[in-house]
């Protein structure tokens, strides 16, 4: 009886002794018979998986027929196809269309995507405007002189720093704070109701008078990417009724979540972070001055009394970037301001002022706030007013049109 094969399918090591010896596996019925088992089943070898052919467009031929490589889809999935496509056409093309029709009203159009803010889309309307070309001709002194009167009077300030519209409609308003402020109960275009405000004492930017802790508080805020309506109209908040902010007590005993609901209220920007910077501003003050000279800032100004002009705004400068959140736009904010009350700094102007008025003719480019300053005879009072009808008419996007009524 022959031996039993093995079933696993693996040669027996006998089978390769008599391979080598020589002798052939057809002439054995035993190894007939093993061969079987001994050669691996087709069916366990896996074959390579073709790859997929890469879809190719429909290629038609002279007639127009789909080629014979590809099937023909019906006519009625191809003109779904081709009328899908001509409506992304045409939905790309209104598209474009609709921002070449913005390109010509107030809102931005170089930029492919719409800035969400305000400020942001100012910043890119002015970023996409064409240069300026450069006026011919001399300016008159007559023309100069005409501009610095303009630039002083109420109707310029008007125009450069206007009042700030309510943050919403006290009809809608949710927050009772809103509704019971007599700040946004008067419009702007009625002078009795301006004189209402005085009446009540209501704190208006940048008309009311500042202490220097108001003008701390104000240059903080306006340090921060808003546009020029919406830093008014903080302040305006903070400042009036119910908050009060003005007054380092009030901003004192205010917790964050207090800070935060009047940044609510104004529907500001960076309320978080504005919230925080508030309460820094309160710890900064109180290491800088001594208690109860808070609201005048007594400590910043005996340190630079008997220093000239300019070591006066580096040493101040220097002492209020010791807080945290004031930088160098605050800074020259606040010294702006401050000049009017602190002959310590005066005459101050950045280089944005000088810029602006360098545009009206008023200085040449070699010439500095010590000249600006001599137009207006040293006056104090009027050399503020000057700078914030200057940078408030900047802010606007106004100085070019006003600028264009001296030349």
């Amino acid at each position: 009886m022959p031996p039993r094969a093995r079933s696993n399918g693996v040669k027996r090591k006998y089978d390769e002794d008599e391979n080598s010896d020589g002798a052939s596996s057809a002439s054995s019925p035993l190894s007939s018979a093993a061969s079987e088992y001994d050669e691996k089943p087709k069916l366990l070898k896996a074959k390579p998986r073709a790859k997929a052919a890469p879809k190719s467009k429909k290629v038609k031929s002279e007639e127009g027929e789909p080629s014979p490589s590809k099937p023909a889809k019906s006519r009625k999935t191809t003109t779904t196809t081709t009328a899908k496509g001509k409506a992304k056409a045409k939905a790309k093309a209104s598209t474009s269309n609709s921002s070449e029709a913005e390109d010509d009203s107030d809102a931005p159009s170089s930029p492919p995507s719409k800035p969400k803010t305000k400020a942001s889309r100012a910043k890119a309307k002015a970023a996409a405007a064409p240069p300026r070309p450069p006026r011919t001709g001399t300016q008159s002194a007559s023309s100069r002189t005409a501009a610095l009167e303009w630039l002083l009077s109420d109707e310029a300030y008007e125009l450069a720093n206007p009042f700030p519209r309510s943050p919403v409609k006290p009809s809608k308003s949710k927050n009772a704070s809103i509704k019971t402020s007599p700040y946004f109960s008067f419009k702007n275009e009625q002078e009795e109701n301006e004189k209402k405000r005085l009446e009540l004492g209501l704190f208006r930017y940048p008309h009311s008078k500042q202490t220097p802790f108001q003008c701390l508080l104000s240059a903080l805020l306006l340090s921060k990417p808003l546009s020029h309506k919406l830093g008014i109209r903080t302040i305006c908040t903070l400042f009036n009724e119910p908050f009060l902010f003005g007054k380092y007590e009030n901003l004192e005993e205010a917790d964050e979540e207090r800070r935060l609901e009047s940044l609510w209220v104004a529907r500001t920007q960076h309320k978080d972070k504005t919230a925080i910077q508030m309460g820094d501003l309160v710890d900064g003050v109180r290491g800088l001055n001594g208690e109860g000279e808070e609201d005048s800032l007594g400590g910043i100004r005996r340190a630079i009394q008997g220093l000239g002009t300019f070591e006066a705004q580096e040493r101040t400068g220097h002492m209020l970037r010791s807080i945290k959140g004031i930088g160098p736009i605050g800074v020259g904010v606040f010294l702006r301001r401050i000049q009017e009350d602190w002959p310590e700094v005066f005459p101050f102007a950045d280089n944005r002022c000088l810029n602006d008025a360098r545009a009206f003719g008023l200085i040449t480019e070699r010439q500095g706030p010590r000249e600006l300053s001599e137009l207006v005879e040293g006056d104090r009072q009027r050399f503020v007013k000057l700078l914030d009808t200057l940078i408030g008419l900047d802010l606007e996007r106004k100085l070019d049109e006003c600028v264009d009524k001296f030349w």
